[in-house]
């Protein structure tokens, strides 16, 4: 008989006598789990719940919860989302997909396991239009036809789970999942309206919303968003430094690590090749990336213009943009001219703003 071993960390006394009880029991494939921890952590928070350790291939988490939430049940090299809710729950892993667990027992999961069931044969779809395009079934046109109708259903369905889940961890999984699909400060809080308004302080409404805001106030015809890095010890550099001086300015936030923004490198050297003696610069933002990497991918490049480094996520946060690489044209006064154009066509919108 196998040995169940727990090991709970509890929620705040408050939370603990108005909630229900959780006990979620997992058994895992083999025996490679023994010994490794467990960690139940909150979607809506990133909070750690409840953690325990694995023995004899099982592990019991239970606690304490008001209301319901989704949160991931996680260990090295395997994990599972799930409905936390009042009940005993399962999560079963199956042999042949160790790394994700499908939870069992309570209501709210049933509905959860719907929803991937439902998205699994959308994906099988997808799978097939891309083999009768593949074999020359279908043209291309009535391949995008056919992805644009899964699109169209994807989205239908997100949309009924937040709306018939408002009332509990489903819903606001369901919302932060769809809300990450727009920017556009608008139709953030357009969204925001139709639902309770605690969903505005989960932290990760409260990202999206930031993000969407940070965008509008840096949009084509604004002005743009100074920042300050210290690059290093005692050596501080702000973006108004290189910006807003008379002269058209391409910035350009990247990373040594990103491969597209290497590619892109290799255009903007073209460019810079060609008008920087006629009153053009570039200057580069590194983000998330470490100081050291970034001198030594300016180096093996041979990227000869003004670099800020060790910028992190400052720009990130202020301009609203979570990929890279991201370009901004900003004209001499500091207005933000063009954005978001790569490769031929920042190529052509460069040529057209120099040629006037």
């Amino acid at each position: 008989m196998r040995i169940l071993t727990s090991l709970v960390l509890m929620a705040a006394s408050a939370t603990l006598m108005a909630g229900g009880h959780y006990k979620i029991t997992t058994t895992y494939p083999g025996d490679k789990f023994d010994g490794k921890e467990v960690k139940l952590i909150d979607f809506d928070t990133d909070t750690v719940m409840a953690s325990a350790i694995v023995q004899g291939g099982k592990v019991v988490v239970e606690g304490e919860i008001e209301g319901s939430c989704i949160a991931n049940l996680s260990t090295a090299g395997a994990g599972g989302y799930l409905v936390v809710e009042k009940g005993e729950i399962t999560l079963v892993f199956d042999e042949s997909k160790p790394r994700s667990g499908t939870a069992q027992g309570t209501e709210l999961n049933s509905r959860f396991n719907k929803f991937f069931e439902d998205n699994a044969k959308s994906n099988n779809v997808a799978f097939e239009i891309a083999i009768r395009l593949r074999n020359n079934e279908i043209d291309t046109q009535e391949a995008q036809r056919l992805r644009d109708s899964l699109s169209v259903d994807m989205s239908r369905r997100v949309t009924e789970l937040y709306k018939n889940n408002l009332d509990n961890g489903i819903g606001r999984w369901a919302f932060v999942n769809y809300l990450m699909r727009y920017d556009d400060l608008a139709q953030v809080k357009a969204f925001l309206a139709e639902v309770p308004q605690s969903y505005a302080s989960l932290p990760k409404v409260k990202a999206i919303y930031d993000r969407a805001a940070a965008k509008s106030v840096t949009a084509v015809g604004s002005k743009f968003i100074d920042f300050e890095v210290e690059e290093s010890a005692g050596v501080t550099t702000r973006l108004s430094d290189y910006v807003g001086k008379g002269k058209m300015v391409i910035l350009d936030f990247w990373a040594s690590w990103c491969g597209p923004c290497r590619r892109e490198a290799r255009g903007l050297k073209e460019i810079y090749a060609k008008y920087r003696d006629k009153g053009l610069e570039i200057v580069g933002v590194a983000v998330h990336d470490r100081p050291d990497d970034t001198k030594r991918a300016i180096e093996q490049q041979q990227l000869p213009w003004v670099h800020i480094i060790n910028a992190q996520d400052v720009p990130g946060k202020l301009y609203g943009f979570t990929e890279i690489p991201q370009i901004y044209i900003i004209d001499g006064e500091g207005t933000i001219i063009a954005k978001g154009l790569h490769g031929e066509e920042l190529k052509a919108k460069v040529e057209e703003l120099m040629s006037k």
